[in-house]
């Protein structure tokens, strides 16, 4: 909605046809019918996409200097909050008698060091979740 100082009323002006005609090409509607202006003239737009459901009505009320008050009902709709969830592991309720008796039982020195990379995160990662989720 603004003042573009273009007699939208005057269908022979060309920067007027030029105007309206690139506003159309980008799907724009102008919503204010009538004039908003003490001399007849329409200067004051409110320009929609009728798809979009933005505005219901646009129109042109007292005046309140040599321009009238254009008024418009706009629907507008709080955008949603995004919600995230957040997924952790209840590390305090574990008990730890069970996981000294775990970690005693592994065979840190038995496993060849090659081996042990690939072994120690994936027992770590599994004795975890069976800690946190008993």
């Amino acid at each position: 909605m603004a003042d573009f100082n273009l007699h939208v009323d005057s269908v022979s002006s060309i920067p007027t046809k030029k105007f309206l005609t690139m506003m159309e090409s980008y799907g724009f509607h102008q919503c204010v019918t009538g004039p908003t202006l003490d001399k007849g003239h329409t200067l004051d737009l409110v320009f929609a996409r009728p798809d979009d459901g933005l505005t219901s009505c646009a129109s042109v009320t007292s005046r309140i200097s040599d321009h009238h008050a254009v008024e418009c009902r706009l629907t507008i709709c709080r955008p949603l909050c995004p919600t995230k969830r957040v997924l952790y592991r209840q590390l305090k309720s574990i008990d730890r008698d069970a996981v000294k008796e775990d970690i005693l039982a592994l065979p840190l020195l038995t496993t060849p060091e090659h081996l042990w990379m690939d072994w120690s995160h994936s027992t770590t990662t599994g004795l975890l979740f069976c800690w946190t989720n008993t």
